[in-house]
This record gives C-alpha cells, structure tokens and sequence, in this order.
C-alpha cells in the first residue's frame, strides 16, 4: 500500500493540532504565557503520537469535514454518525439547528469518535447566522462604517466565546470580500466595505479577536463574490 507523502502527514498532523489548540485560551501575563506554551507543546506532542497510531484509511479521514444539520431529525444524525464511526472523518460543518440541538449533536458526535473531531460553523454573525433563536453581532458592513479597529477585535473575541460556549472550534469567518459590485447579489452587508485596505484592516482585526481566544478563523472566499454580479454559490 502506498505510504502517505511528508506533506500529506504535515496536513494530517494540522488538523489535529488544531483541534487541540482551539481548546486552548490566549493568556496575557508571561506566567500565562509559559503555561500556554506548555500546553501547545503537549498539544503538539499528543497529535504526533496520535497521527502514528492512525492506519492509512483513518489518516485519509481526517481530511474530510462533513456537514450536518442538528434539527434534521435522528435518521439524518445516524448518517452523520456513520461517518464518524465508519470513515473516520476528521470534522463537522454544522448548518441550521438550535442550541440545544446544536449542543447534544456535537457531544454526541465527540463521543463516537476516537480522535476529537474538529467542529466548523459559518458565524459571520455570530452563531445566529446558523442556529435560529440566538442573538446577532453586527454585520460586516456595520463594523465597517463605524471603522474601529479596537472594536472589531472586541466583536470577534465575543464571537469566539460565543462559539466555544456552544463547541464550535472553527469559525468559517471573517469575509475579506471587497463590496466593489453595487449589483452584487451575495455579499453585500457581508463586506466590511467598499475600500480595499479598510477591508483589510477588519479582517486582520476580526481574526485577531477570534484566534487570540481560541478559535480557529477563515479568511474567505477564493477567489471572491465581491465583483461578481452573479451568485458564484450557484
């Protein structure tokens, strides 16, 4: 069988690193920092000895981020489950559901599976973009015009405490789209704006909130709605 290439077990290794570190608070003070350290190097190590353990089919698994739907009924999350179970997937986009839904289904997930699964939601919002009943932060857009650097990075460090609150690693977030299509059907108030270092200056900002609390971002889309006059989704 043929073995797995030095870049395959890097990406591999990545994923498992970075559910561990997305369970991990920034901390402030340098006695904090050392302990953060400690645990990321433990982190590191635990992932390493992990990925050894893992046959070739379970290290395919890992690449692999399923969706779900925690308010689709049982038969719906026994499919999802199968996955976890039989193919060893490596994490879990979760899309319409409630909270409590939302909760039970990733502990339920989590328990099935042998290596922690990473878990992702579109929270551009906030997790109100997705779970219906939750309050909303701000829109992009609305971020944008009030143009505080210091308060975006407020708003993503809220967002992450909201998603870890609720199990959430991976926020699929924040859009660094440009608004520069007044035609534009998709991205709109998702834009931080229409000026491209503005944009920019948000996005670095937003990320640094989010990561600096625990969750794991990303920067989208490639290679972008922003000019588009069409949905590219379609």
């Amino acid at each position: 069988m043929r073995k797995l290439s030095t870049f395959h077990y890097i990406i591999v290794a990545f994923l498992l690193i970075s559910t561990s570190f997305a369970l991990i608070s920034s901390k402030s003070n340098s006695k904090q920092n050392k302990t953060k350290n400690k645990q990321l190097d433990s982190s590191e190590t635990w992932a390493k000895e992990k990925l050894a353990s893992l046959s070739l089919e379970e290290k395919i698994g890992q690449f692999f981020m399923v969706s779900a739907y925690s308010n689709q009924g049982e038969q719906h999350l026994k499919e999802v489950e199968g996955q976890v179970v039989n193919n060893k997937v490596g994490g879990i986009i979760f899309f319409q559901g409630e909270r409590d839904n939302l909760v039970s289904s990733i502990n339920r997930f989590q328990l099935k599976s042998s290596v922690p699964l990473l878990i992702g939601l579109d929270a551009e919002w906030g997790i109100q973009m997705r779970i219906f009943g939750e309050q909303r932060f701000p829109y992009a857009y609305t971020i944008g015009a009030a143009d505080d650097l210091e308060l975006t990075e407020r708003i993503g460090a809220m967002m992450a405490q909201e998603c870890r609150e609720v199990g959430i690693h991976m926020n699929f977030s924040p859009v660094a789209d440009v608004n520069s299509n007044p035609e534009n059907p998709v991205i709109g108030f998702r834009s931080f704006g229409e000026n491209a270092q503005k944009v920019s200056d948000h996005v670095v900002a937003m990320v640094k909130g989010m990561e600096k609390n625990g969750v794991l971002t990303s920067i989208k889309h490639f290679q972008g709605h922003g000019y588009t006059d069409k949905d590219s989704h379609l």
